[in-house]
């Protein structure tokens, strides 16, 4: 990611997180509408802890951006995890739009092109990373 991506994905996560439930609601209800088949996938599952793993997941890979060899451990355990679960890259590219569409829904007026980009790049990272650790190739986000 490029420093200034860095920059304005770090200056906007403490709005985003502490909004969290809210903002993962907000995702995960996306997610859904796009896609009603993944709701199956967290149909037994406590989606309040969900919600908190979510969070803390992408909290925990923005705080270590700067480094890259534990951003890319933690991140390619993440992806492996995901990988057995079934994730496709449609499910890639379709919770990216989720993602994207809920955190500019959060931040309101302060979605500006630029902080759209940063967290396209970094979810376009992170996802690229997941992916390639599941045996798929990359993906390009867009919105739904």
């Amino acid at each position: 990611m490029s420093p200034e991506a860095t920059a304005l994905v770090r200056e906007s996560w403490p709005e985003i997180a502490v909004r969290g439930d809210a903002v993962c609601d907000d995702f995960y209800a996306r997610l859904f509408a796009l896609d009603p088949e993944a709701r199956a996938l967290f149909a037994h599952v406590d989606m309040a802890t969900q919600r908190a793993k979510f969070m803390q997941m992408i909290g925990a890979m923005i705080d270590v951006l700067d480094d890259p060899g534990v951003l890319v451990s933690e991140t390619v355990a993440t992806g492996r995890r995901h990988a057995g679960y079934g994730a496709t890259r449609r499910d890639f590219e379709l919770a990216g739009s989720a993602l994207l569409q809920a955190v500019g829904a959060a931040l309101g007026d302060r979605w500006t092109p630029a902080m759209r980009e940063a967290w396209r790049e970094l979810y376009v990272l992170l996802s690229s990373v997941m992916m390639r650790a599941g045996g798929q190739e990359s993906i390009s986000v867009g919105e739904h």
